[in-house]
């Protein structure tokens, strides 16, 4: 599952290069801003099912069938009721914030074009987290492999034959095949485990939209919006277009940099759920340390590419693109406290602090719109960045504070050394971005990544789990070749 999840991100995040070199940097703001309008409303009818779904199936599939078949009907309902809700809004929306909100009006009719995408987003993410409750993953690796062809054809081909009309309207229909794709086999998964629905029944499990999907589509609801209001600002500076493309060209990295860890939260959520947390604390306490130290080894190698290769970086999205590097250095520091702080989330989530990671993410959207307000407007792309890795900064450690005391579990030795490590490199990473070229910086940056991920996996990880991942990797890859020359000799 992970292996697909992370094919199909780099898919899509691939996708956007030839986009952003066909659309230039100013369409390429346009389209960027587009799709987070959408996201914005997604976030609202869409978010949250998923992580519902995924918690309770992975505890009650076999304790309590029953029950989950009334939570996944729960789920349906409420995501067609409230996904029909944010498309009409959306739909009929789409004028005043054109022209009320971005000052450019030609711009109102993409955002109606985006919405056919709302329906598709929230059934991939609630089919997302249906699979992920039954560990159904060589499934969602069918879901994701569909993703991998959709995603260039629907958006690239759009995008060379009609330009910015094609590429926004590439990337709604994808979202919403996807999203058919996604519910035909979460419906298999369903009945393969003898699970169907109940219509008349989901009413009983109301309150969990209370105990648990409100808090987490609230905190989605305050996460996605403030990025998005930095982006307004932002487009509404002067030349605001070309600085909302070069922050695009590094948002893009910044997804990149989530591709595995991502994938890997999906499994860890899932196991953290079906861990009892009173009962088994040591056990709980080790799958975290061990699932922060892994982000680290992922991670921070990518980071160190994209902090001291951000000239190289920014110039595969075009020549244009290349004297905002600096906003790819701090947005690639951004992304690392990103990961490190979604790893607390996972925590908090498998543990039902709903209501706590809502105010967390409440306290995080106050902090990077009052800095937007303060930075955008006199520095422009740059005070965009800053705002987002002081605010990602201070929130990370908030949550650790908080992670301590309220759920009273610490950091392993490992763990902490893997922290430490990383604060140092990142450090040297700065100091050298600024010293070398365009190519020379791709060149240290490959070489830097490469010593760090060594650094990683000696210092990160112990022998024991060192000899473990060495020993699956080298297994899947066993199994991976003896199909291909079963394959090769059926072929002959």
């Amino acid at each position: 599952m992970t292996l697909s999840t992370v094919v199909n991100r780099v898919m899509l995040v691939l996708v956007t290069i030839p986009v952003a070199r066909i659309l230039g940097k100013e369409d390429y703001g346009n389209y960027s801003l587009v799709a987070g309008t959408l996201m914005v409303f997604a976030t609202f009818g869409a978010s949250g099912f998923g992580a519902l779904g995924n918690r309770y199936i992975a505890e009650l599939k076999f304790k309590d069938p029953q029950r989950v078949s009334r939570i996944i009907s729960l789920c349906i309902a409420t995501v067609l009721v409230f996904g029909s809700i944010t498309f009409f809004v959306m739909f009929f929306s789409a004028g005043w914030i054109a022209t009320r909100l971005c000052d450019d009006p030609k711009i109102a009719p993409l955002f109606r074009l985006a919405a056919i995408g709302l329906y598709g987003i929230a059934l991939n993410g609630l089919s997302k987290g249906v699979l992920g409750g039954f560990r159904a993953f060589s499934t969602q690796t069918v879901s994701q492999t569909f993703g991998v062809i959709s995603a260039p054809i629907l958006i690239g081909l759009g995008c060379y034959l009609y330009g910015l009309d094609g590429a926004v309207g590439g990337f709604a229909i994808n979202h919403a095949a996807m999203g058919l794709f996604a519910t035909l086999l979460a419906y298999r998964v369903m009945q393969r485990f003898d699970i169907g629905l109940d219509l008349a029944g989901f009413i009983k499990e109301l309150p969990l939209l209370r105990t648990y999907w409100l808090p987490a589509m609230l905190g989605g609801a305050v996460v996605v919006p403030a990025t998005w209001w930095l982006q307004v600002i932002l487009k509404n500076q002067p030349d605001g277009e070309l600085l909302l493309g070069a922050c695009a060209a590094a948002i893009q990295f910044r997804l990149a940099m989530g591709i595995i860890p991502m994938a890997m939260g999906q499994v860890v959520f899932t196991l953290l759920s079906e861990c009892d947390r009173d009962r088994e604390p040591e056990r709980f306490e080790e799958l975290y340390d061990l699932s922060l130290r892994f982000t680290i080894l992922i991670v921070l190698p990518i980071t160190v590419v994209g902090i001291v290769s951000s000239k190289g970086l920014m110039a595969v999205f075009g020549e244009s693109f290349v004297p905002d590097w600096q906003v790819m250095a701090i947005m690639s520091l951004s992304g690392f406290f990103i990961m490190l702080g979604s790893t607390v989330g996972q925590l908090m989530a498998s543990s039902n602090r709903m209501w706590l990671s809502l105010t967390l993410n409440t306290f995080w959207m106050l902090l990077i719109v009052g800095l937007g307000y303060w930075l955008i407007e006199p520095y422009g792309a740059w005070g965009f960045a800053v705002a987002n890795a002081v605010s990602y900064g201070i929130h990370l450690f908030v949550n650790y504070v908080v992670f301590r005391k309220v759920l009273h579990m610490h950091l392993l030795r490992a763990g902490l050394i893997s922290v430490v490590s990383a604060v140092v490199i990142i450090a040297i990473a700065f100091a050298i971005a600024p010293l070398v070229s365009t190519m020379v910086g791709l060149f240290v940056g490959a070489l830097l990544a490469a010593i760090t991920a060594t650094i990683c996996w000696k210092v990160g990880l112990s022998a024991s789990e060192r000899k473990t991942l060495s020993e699956s990797l080298m297994g899947k890859l066993g199994r991976l070749l003896k199909r291909r020359s079963h394959k090769v000799v059926k072929t002959n």
